[in-house]
């Protein structure tokens, strides 16, 4: 543990650390993760079509992608910090907001409002800030960051639940703006600095000589338009797709397919849940994977442990398969919160990180919106989810082939 101090004491990266799981655990945790408990009661209170509700979701989804790939531009205009400051405030703001209206115009509005301040409060800017100050133990600083979107989502979905039924889902949605406000506030105004230099220090594993990092500096940084003319580049936007449509099969289809085959739906959220644990565990594991190994071998066993957690939904007939899908889907689940940024960064370290990042994680979001519709298409044709499952592995190993050939020369 002693690369984890600097000059005596606790390295500054690992309270930006602790600042970006009280991020994840309040913002992800309630505005991604508490969304579906809203659905049902707006639609009864207001009289809305619960389509015309779920509908926020793809909003959602969609505002998330578009800032994305516009990423790049954004950070590289304005300073990341103010961004996310600005963030919190029209956050709580937005999201306060939704326990006044009963249009449903406004409700999008909101939502577009909400997703646009989430996306420039979460995994982007927190990726970027975290890759800035560690060079070493970079994925495990990544994996606990956002470990706090499970942990945050386990413990606000209990909470929030309660809340409706007691007070109303407005409310309700008063009460979760208030918490983000309280607990991001001190974070982003505080806590955040998004490079060490910002004071007078460097990132965790690199030369404490000052001067090194003006020589980091003064390097020549290429663009995205040159990334794109890369092999690795395209492979990993079209392998992002694959597994991550691959992954929605784990995300969506699980508790539907419990249910589908005969559990309990009480059961099946019993199950769902400890997944959930998992997954929030997962993060920090993959984290560890992507720090302890090259490219290749990490990729290998990231896509063995998605086969894995599959395997056990396709078996779930039998109570011991579900362990495999508890333990390795949860894990597998975390892919394109922790592995993308980190592939981006060991790959892409001499370009636009920013930029390249950003279009990688629209187009990892861009699989997560293909990925309910091909499960949809599958489960409608065949009446079951053991198709998706299947045509996932396929998918997973052609992914596989795909880094292999593309990564050989990768050692790092």
């Amino acid at each position: 543990m002693k690369n984890s101090f600097y000059n005596g004491k606790i390295f500054y990266g690992w309270y930006i650390v602790a600042a970006g799981f009280v991020i994840m655990a309040t913002v992800w945790g309630t505005v991604y993760n508490c969304a579906s408990l809203f659905i049902e009661p707006i639609s009864n209170d207001l009289n809305f079509l619960r389509s015309q509700v779920n509908a926020t979701l793809t909003i959602r989804s969609a505002t998330q992608m578009i800032i994305s790939l516009f990423a790049g531009k954004i950070f590289s205009k304005f300073n990341i910090r103010k961004l996310m400051m600005i963030s919190t405030l029209t956050l709580f703001a937005s999201y306060f907001s939704y326990s006044l209206t009963s249009s449903l115009a406004m409700i999008y509005f909101l939502t577009i409002i909400v997703s646009i301040s989430t996306t420039l409060l979460c995994i982007l800017p927190l990726a970027i800030i975290i890759n800035n100050w560690f060079n070493e133990k970079r994925g495990l600083a990544i994996g606990i960051a956002f470990m706090g979107s499970g942990v945050g989502g386990m413990i606000l979905n209990s909470l929030a639940g309660q809340w409706i039924s007691l007070y109303g889902w407005r409310i309700a949605y008063q009460i979760l703006a208030f918490i983000m406000l309280i607990s991001i506030l001190p974070c982003t105004f505080f806590i955040i600095r998004t490079k060490p230099k910002d004071l007078g220090l460097t990132p965790l594993g690199s030369s404490t000589n000052k001067n090194k990092n003006v020589v980091e500096d003064e390097e020549e940084v290429l663009s995205l338009n040159d990334a794109t003319k890369t092999i690795e580049f395209w492979a990993i936007c079209l392998c992002s797709v694959i597994l991550n449509i691959s992954v929605n099969s784990l995300v969506y289809s699980g508790s539907p397919h419990l249910t589908n085959i005969g559990y309990s739906v009480t059961f099946s959220a019993n199950v769902v849940s400890l997944y959930m644990g998992a997954l929030a565990i997962g993060k920090i594991i993959l984290g560890k994977i992507f720090d302890s190994f090259n490219i290749r071998s990490s990729l290998t066993i990231s896509c063995s442990i998605t086969i894995l957690g599959l395997i056990g939904l396709i078996f779930a007939d039998y109570y011991t398969p579900l362990i495999l899908f508890i333990v390795f889907g949860g894990v597998a689940s975390a892919f394109n919160t922790i592995a993308t940024p980190i592939i981006a960064k060991k790959i892409f370290d001499k370009y636009d990180y920013n930029s390249i990042y950003g279009v990688l994680a629209a187009v990892g979001a861009f699989g997560s919106v293909i990925g309910p519709l091909f499960i949809g298409f599958t489960f409608d044709f065949s009446n079951s989810y053991i198709p998706s499952f299947i045509l996932s592995i396929i998918f997973i190993l052609i992914a596989l082939l795909i880094f292999q050939f593309t990564m050989r020369k990768r050692v790092n």
